[in-house]
């Protein structure tokens, strides 16, 4: 089962589901690329993958084709979660990237770390 959690409006998240990475790939590609900054991740056992930031939606599909943010070898017996997420600019983006990336060691600078 592949889930989409799609963010393209404040504050609304729309949940999709998928048989399969080619029937997510289709339903992206009829999304319209607008002027704005995308986030894209996905999620394994509930913690947050690889994360892209870009204008470009079609980077964003160009990755899930070339399995970007596959990590297992078996894909059919793995649910798959994604995540794309829409914001007006770079600094929310990278903001909420930061954000889903808090639990990893090297998220922040060790010494910068011990002041937060």
């Amino acid at each position: 089962m592949i889930e989409l959690n799609l963010g393209v409006s404040q504050g609304d998240v729309e949940l999709y589901n998928f048989s399969n990475k080619i029937e997510l790939i289709e339903f992206l590609k009829g999304m319209e690329n607008e002027d704005c900054v995308w986030l894209a991740t996905n999620e394994e056992h509930g913690v947050c993958g690889e994360i892209m930031v870009t204008e470009d939606f079609d980077k964003i599909v160009a990755a899930l084709e070339l399995e970007y943010w596959s990590e297992s070898d078996d894909e059919e017996d793995q649910d798959f979660i994604f995540f794309v997420q829409k914001y007006n600019n770079y600094k929310a983006a990278y903001s909420v990237a930061l954000v889903k990336q808090e639990n990893r060691p090297k998220c922040y600078n060790p010494k910068r770390r011990a002041l937060l």
